[in-house]
């Protein structure tokens, strides 16, 4: 919490505290819900998790944004597309460990004239000066508690999604989960340290939790090395109901040092006690790595080559998949991962402290076939402007051609028939352009992350509306008056084959007259003239 950090921030660094914001109930030391299990078997068992997230930018109170003072709307621009890519990158991280998340929007919030509401004595004089110019839309840590408490009296809240305040830029913090309320400037909303704080939510400790403990408590309960369950210091995981491990207490993720303090203590520095003694140092160093705070024990493949030891003397025994998990202090390009254990720690923490989540989190996952923008079109002139309904991004999808009366989409869960071996879209989870992750007519939502957690392949939400006008077709005139392939084609266009004329125009005999629609759709009817 000692780094500075501003729009051009690079570093990050957590401001999470367990032990005063929702993680930890101090009622109950022994949260019994941590299995330790690393099976993927057992992972297996959990149900799929849906959460509603939604944003918020927050201006001045002029309704201006960050440094520059931009106007409010021409900055939400920018904005829209960023949290576009937060959901997008919380989705791609952990819909393999069954866990999805839902857009539900963004809004812009100004601050108020003055700070009301949290503790603002807690604000240095800096930060009461910077909040009279900026407002929250340049938020120090001492601002959370007084946005948290603005935005709930002034109705810029959604009680039932986990709400996320994107400030322009952050002073004295990175990040910071605070119960179910996320405080973050833009640019990092998009980046690990967002799935870092998502980790904490969901029951996830640093991975180098009481590290050096023995030095600022006196005591040795920092995470061992060992891996032997059978070993007198083993202390990864709970054992019992009095013993309930050490550090992250995740099996799967081996005993780590803060690689941001490490080298801190190495050379004499308590972080702990002069943590903006430690930050000068690093930052003078010219040993350490890029302009993150981490020491070179880690380099630029993600490697941990140093040689540090824990309380116990041991030298640690350091994996490349421990220095690129999220829930470590490390170089921000390496953060890339979660592993199983930590899945299944997520999934038992959600299912114990239930009432933690429950206004948060959807019984259902019908919300994911629903657009976030846009409208579908009935009847009527189209604008497409209008009547082009979005879809979130981050997910693998496939919009396949159905049948069915759903002038508007079907409801969720109806069945219907599927040509599953025609798709008029297919969108991946990495699309950027998102503009095109769109419904089109006559076809079907299939999301394959849906159906990798469920175990089954789910289509959804068939729209098969044919008041839209075709855009061409075909009159195709059987010369013999009986079915064979003696023919004769006149292709029309949109003007040609939706005139009111079209029938009254054919001499008498026996045609087909073929429609296309946009998306790929065509109808055929048959018609039999016997007079003019």
């Amino acid at each position: 919490m000692g780094t500075i950090t501003t729009i051009a921030q690079i570093d990050f660094i957590c401001a999470f505290d367990p032990t005063t914001e929702g993680l930890v109930d101090p009622n109950d030391p022994q949260p019994p819900h941590n299995s330790g299990s690393i099976d993927p078997v057992y992972l297996d068992t959990f149900e799929p998790k849906l959460f509603n997230v939604y944003y918020w930018q927050v201006n001045n109170a002029n309704g201006k944004y960050g440094y520059s003072l931009e106007n409010g709307d021409d900055a939400f621009n920018t904005t829209k597309i960023e949290v576009l890519k937060s959901i997008a990158y919380l989705n791609q991280e952990f819909n393999e460990y069954k866990i999805f998340f839902k857009y539900k929007g963004v809004s812009q919030l100004n601050s108020p004239s003055a700070l009301t509401g949290g503790n603002p004595g807690n604000c240095s004089q800096g930060a009461i000066d910077n909040f009279n110019i900026f407002g929250f839309s340049i938020l120090d840590i001492c601002h959370t508690g007084n946005l948290s408490a603005h935005a709930i009296a002034t109705d810029n809240y959604d009680e039932n999604a986990i709400n996320v305040f994107v400030a322009a830029g952050t002073t004295n913090f990175g990040g910071k989960a605070d119960y179910n309320d996320f405080f973050f400037g833009r640019e990092n909303i998009a980046k690990g340290a967002f799935v870092h704080e998502m980790g904490h939510v969901m029951g996830l400790y640093e991975m180098f939790s009481n590290y050096h403990t023995s030095e600022t408590t006196g005591g040795v309960e920092c995470e061992h090395v060992t891996r032997d369950i059978t070993a007198s210091n083993f202390n990864a995981i709970p054992i019992d109901v009095t013993y309930q491990g050490r550090g992250d207490k995740i099996l799967d993720t081996n005993a780590v040092p803060d690689f941001h303090k490490e080298w801190c203590w190495n050379n004499g520095i308590n972080p702990y006690i002069s943590s903006i003694e430690c930050t000068e140092a690093l930052l003078e160093d010219p040993t350490r790595i890029d302009y993150n705070l981490v020491h070179n024990t880690i380099d630029n493949t993600c490697y941990y080559d140093g040689a540090g030891l824990d309380c116990e003397g041991t030298q640690y025994d350091i994996s490349p998949e421990d220095t690129q998990n999220f829930m470590a202090y490390t170089i921000a390009e390496c953060r890339n991962q979660f592993t199983i254990g930590q899945a299944i720690h997520m999934h038992e923490d959600i299912e114990k402290y239930d009432n933690k989540f429950d206004d948060i989190i959807e019984l259902d996952f019908s919300s994911l076939y629903e657009p976030y923008e846009g409208e579908y079109y009935l009847a009527g002139p189209l604008y497409p402007e209008l009547h082009t309904p979005l879809f979130q991004p981050g997910f693998d999808y496939q919009f396949v051609e159905c049948v069915g009366p759903y002038s508007v989409p079907a409801p969720f869960g109806e069945s219907f028939t599927v040509n599953s071996t025609v798709q008029l879209n297919a969108i991946s989870a990495f699309e950027t352009d998102y503009s095109i992750i769109t419904h089109p007519n006559h076809t079907a939502i299939n999301i394959i992350q849906i159906n990798q957690a469920f175990g089954e392949t789910l289509y959804e939400k068939c729209y098969n509306n044919f008041n839209k006008a075709p855009k061409g077709g075909r009159v195709v005139r059987f010369n013999d008056g009986v079915f064979n392939y003696n023919t004769t084609t006149t292709e029309k266009d949109s003007t040609g084959i939706n005139t009111n004329t079209l029938v009254q125009d054919l001499t008498p005999g026996l045609y087909k007259v073929e429609k296309d629609y946009d998306g790929g759709a065509t109808t055929q009817t048959i018609i039999q003239k016997n007079n003019d």
